[in-house]
């Protein structure tokens, strides 16, 4: 079962932006506002911030989030984004050009895709697993009943997916520097 109520005593997680010329400044804020949105839903809160020179090694409550001006050759071209999984430095990457042909061939808008995959992959760094669901956010490919959810707000973790995310963002703030 998707949750849908919002949870009150958001934990916070902040992702770490690489790269963000990569997608219009416009576009980019109106995806952080979709993936955002999925997130506290899931009883996150994102806070989210530009790299700088001085990130060279993320705080636990930081995941980098690398946007792609170029599709990656090793990617499908269907595959939009990525996670990186590792014990400790895990991180999230998006190829742009691949939310924006997603976002032709589902006859939508670039930051409602940009921000679904954002969430999607930031689902998959905090769930620690490359594992994909049959109905909801971690769908393997979004197709139009997805991209009809997530413009109703409805596009979310299922119940057990934001349980194990509240308690890898706890995790985290345990060992936070």
């Amino acid at each position: 079962m998707l949750i849908k109520a919002v949870v009150f005593g958001l934990l916070r997680i902040t992702v770490v932006i690489y790269n963000s010329e990569a997608v219009p400044e416009r576009e980019l804020l109106a995806g952080e506002t979709v993936a955002g949105q999925i997130l506290r839903q899931a009883g996150v809160e994102v806070v989210w911030r530009q790299a700088t020179h001085a990130d060279t090694s993320p705080d636990p409550l930081e995941i980098p989030l690398h946007l792609l001006s170029t599709h990656p050759p090793n990617l499908g071209p269907a595959v939009s984004g990525f996670a990186i999984l590792m014990p400790e430095g895990s991180y999230a990457g998006i190829s742009y050009p691949a939310v924006k042909r997603t976002a032709h061939t589902l006859q939508t808008d670039d930051p409602t895709i940009l921000g679904v995959v954002m969430a999607h992959e930031l689902g998959h760094v905090l769930l620690g697993t490359r594992d994909h669901s049959s109905n909801g956010l971690m769908v393997m490919r979004f197709g139009p009943r997805e991209i009809a959810a997530a413009h109703h707000g409805e596009l979310l973790f299922y119940r057990s997916e934001a349980r194990r995310i509240r308690a890898e963002v706890a995790r985290r703030a345990t060992i936070s520097r």
